[in-house]
């Protein structure tokens, strides 16, 4: 009430002045408060003794006349047949030559009097403005009711880290699939040790910068390739041809160290973790929805993570992701590297006696390490 505010602003006015609230203003602002309550004790008197009992027997008006309505609907049901059967038994007197006229005579009352029994039902219950009320609520938003029933819950979808379109959302595995198939053929095509007159470490270390160089050339074309000859969708390029080229350095490291620690086994073992990868490292078919053996080995497969980094920078880097990645990535090149170093001068002995005699069987090409 506009009067109520203006007598409160004088009186918050009068206390902040170090004054004493104008008596006249108290005396007006309670008498102002005692018409609201008895406008809103009048209002509430109104609604419970007028406007809710007419609205109680609107409702009831309406369901007595929906109820007057399917009783005589009913009610029709039941004479209609009734009528029917008195006709057709007077059409087959007539066909029999039976008295047609005596029979009608005699049933003619009942027909009359089941007809004047459905004509006064109907007329009984046809409250038209009643009727017309209820037929308006049933057809009503007709069209909205049928698209609600259709389709009772809308999804609104929000993208947060969009990959575009299917080949870019497949981009990280294919190309990370590459690199590592790219190292595998690296060691199978190029000798990994030098010479045995050398030690364990310089023989490791002599050709590591070469594998993992070619690696790299291999990350950028493949990279490069991606974003210009294909045009993947990608949100941070630069970060993508990095994450390739960190990947390719990782993987040459895993497959030349497992090569140079056992030889031809560590060939093997590195094929055999390719087709581990492919199933399990989720990228191309969720994780979650396969075999338990593959979500147990998920999370130590190096795809896993180098997937991961790629599809970080196609569609938009969340930090924690991306630190896990590039971390377990240098862990598993670390301890492939590490366990080589340590290990290698001990195995190299064992791996180079099976080597001796796989290259003295003559089934594959004779390698000579001097």
């Amino acid at each position: 009430h506009k009067d109520i505010k203006t007598n409160l602003e004088k009186i918050k006015e009068s206390i902040n002045n170090g004054q004493r609230p104008d008596i006249e203003i108290l005396n007006k602002l309670e008498q102002l408060a005692n018409n609201v309550k008895t406008q809103t004790t009048t209002i509430k008197n109104d609604f419970n003794n007028t406007i809710k009992p007419e609205l109680n027997d609107l409702l009831s008006k309406a369901y007595n006349t929906a109820n007057k309505a399917l009783t005589t609907i009913s009610s029709a049901e039941n004479k209609i047949p009734e009528v029917k059967n008195i006709i057709n038994n007077a059409i087959n007197i007539a066909n029999n030559g039976g008295d047609f006229v005596q029979y009608l005579k005699q049933n003619l009352p009942t027909v009359e009097n089941a007809i004047s029994n459905l004509v006064a039902k109907v007329e009984a219950s046809n409250d038209k403005a009643t009727i017309n009320d209820l037929l308006n609520l049933i057809t009503k938003n007709a069209e909205q009711r049928a698209q609600f029933l259709a389709n009772p819950v809308t999804l609104k979808e929000t993208t947060l880290f969009s990959m575009g379109n299917y080949g870019t959302a497949m981009t990280p595995f294919y190309t990370v699939l590459c690199l590592w198939v790219g190292a595998t053929l690296l060691v199978s095509i190029l000798k990994v040790n030098v010479s045995k007159k050398y030690s364990a470490w310089q023989n490791y270390f002599a050709r590591l910068p070469l594998f993992v160089g070619i690696g790299i050339i291999q990350a950028l074309i493949v990279s490069l390739g991606d974003l210009y000859l294909l045009h993947i969708q990608c949100v941070n390029p630069l970060l993508f041809v990095i994450s390739m080229v960190f990947t390719a350095i990782c993987f040459n490291t895993i497959v030349y160290s497992l090569v140079s620690l056992m030889g031809n086994a560590g060939k093997v073992i590195a094929i055999v973790l390719l087709v581990l990868q492919v199933a399990a490292s989720g990228g191309t078919y969720p994780v979650q929805l396969m075999d338990s053996f593959f979500q147990n080995i998920n999370p130590f497969l190096p795809f896993t993570y180098a997937i991961s980094f790629g599809r970080e920078a196609i569609g938009g880097v969340v930090d924690t992701i991306l630190t896990k990645d590039i971390s377990f990535l240098l862990i598993y090149a670390g301890i492939t590297m590490i366990l080589c170093l340590i290990l290698k001068k001990n195995i190299n002995k064992i791996s180079d006696l099976f080597d001796d005699k796989f290259n003295e069987s003559g089934i594959s090409e004779e390698v000579n390490d001097d």
